[in-house]
């Protein structure tokens, strides 16, 4: 891991830190005197914090991405025996994955923000009337339901807030600290394939990358793992990218050009050899999951397209 992700991952573990020792520092006399007005100044603070957070966050991922993508654009060059140079890659590549990394941590915190009120809310701690708590959790969680329904709730909120879990995403809660540590190892993961994609597409006979192979256990990335394929879609031995690392958040898998300058000699044969044993244990691998049965919509939809993906692969795929 570089300084710069490590000092803004320190940093967001200091932010957490503050924060849950706001929400649960027990107030004084005085305070508990001052009534609402003390527990809007509690929710002012931890506003306060989390756009700090987001400010550095859209600071840290401005200048990572571009750094990375143009390492890994240089990287790619070598192999092919050329220096590219910052403009290898497309500048709106960059944008985006720096906009959609920003997203990421404003909705995890927008989410966190709504679950730090409701708790202070279902405590009471704002002084409201039990008609405005229910107002306030009509909005998609417990309108309607026994007061012990309700109680288990809260408890529920509390034992998360209090394990530093203050960041909520698709409905799972994090502490910054690892949900920045995620969505920065995903983000970078997405920036690097981008900028070796690009980099081979600049090259007169860049066409082909492969996918890295670490004995993967997860079902999306066996697919993938290990096998080369063609940008284009143009080739007659590979089989066309549909996907690209990362397959998953915390994917380990990364793209790297792919480089045959002599089309059926000892390199290729060398290659697609072990595109065949990587492909053997895959398969194995991958009939076992598929043998299990699928409970959820969600589960459903993802054994489809993993048989589906399977049978385009071997269909495309001519070594």
């Amino acid at each position: 891991m570089d300084e710069r992700t490590k000092k803004i991952l320190q940093f967001f573990e200091r932010i957490g830190d503050k924060i849950t020792n706001i929400i649960f520092k027990p107030p004084t006399e005085k305070q508990n005197a001052a009534g609402t007005s003390f527990w809007n100044k509690k929710i002012t603070r931890i506003n306060t914090l989390t756009t700090l957070m987001a400010v550095r966050w859209a600071k840290y991922a401005d200048i990572q991405l571009n750094a990375t993508m143009l390492a890994e654009s240089i990287k790619a060059g070598k192999l092919f025996k050329f220096r590219p140079v910052s403009k290898t890659f497309r500048p709106q590549a960059s944008k985006i994955l720096k906009d959609q990394t920003v997203l990421d941590m404003l909705s995890a915190i927008d989410g966190g923000k709504k679950d730090i009120k409701r708790y202070f809310r279902r405590t009471q701690q704002l002084n409201i009337t039990e008609a405005k708590i229910n107002e306030s959790l009509r909005r998609g969680l417990v309108e309607g339901t026994p007061k012990a329904t309700r109680d288990q709730l809260q408890k529920q909120l509390e034992k998360k807030l209090v394990n530093g879990k203050i960041l909520t995403s698709s409905g799972r809660s994090y502490d910054p600290k690892a949900y920045a540590e995620m969505v920065s190892r995903t983000r970078l993961k997405e920036a690097q394939s981008e900028a070796v994609i690009q980099t081979v597409q600049n090259h007169p006979d860049g066409d082909l990358v492969q996918v890295s192979s670490h004995n993967t256990d997860d079902d999306i990335c066996l697919l993938y793992e290990g096998r080369i394929f063609s940008i284009s879609g143009t080739s007659k031995e590979y089989p066309k990218l549909t996907e690209k690392p990362p397959f998953h958040p915390n994917c380990l898998h990364s793209l790297t050009p792919a480089i045959i300058t002599k089309p059926g000699g000892k390199r290729q044969q060398s290659i697609n050899a072990e595109i065949e044993k990587n492909t053997k244990r895959s398969d194995k691998a991958l009939d076992k999951l598929l043998k299990k049965p699928a409970n959820t919509e969600k589960q459903k939809a993802n054994k489809a397209f993993i048989e589906s993906e399977k049978k385009r692969i071997a269909r495309e795929t001519n070594i």
